[in-house]
């Protein structure tokens, strides 16, 4: 069984409130947008790119570091290394 995750990103001309953030993130999980709890004020309840990047650094510190976290050595990889866009 498999399943599909992907982090979009939007670019919207906000019209409501001048100075507000034109880049919102949403997840599409198999076919179907999700909302993340607690970020979802973006159209179609998207989430903010500032308030989605400084929620993901947040989780990161609250985590720790992935290799003692998980008990790997420490010549493992300290990021993803696989993906390059």
């Amino acid at each position: 069984m498999g399943g599909r995750t992907i982090f979009e990103m939007l670019s919207c001309k906000a019209q409501e409130e001048p100075g507000a953030s034109s880049k919102y993130v949403r997840i599409n999980i198999n076919d179907g947008i999700t909302a993340i709890p607690g970020c979802d004020k973006g159209p179609g309840s998207s989430c903010p790119l500032e308030e989605f990047a400084a929620r993901t650094k947040r989780k990161g510190e609250d985590v720790g570091d992935f290799r003692k976290r998980c008990g790997l050595g420490e010549d493992a990889a300290q990021k993803i290394t696989f993906l390059h866009q």
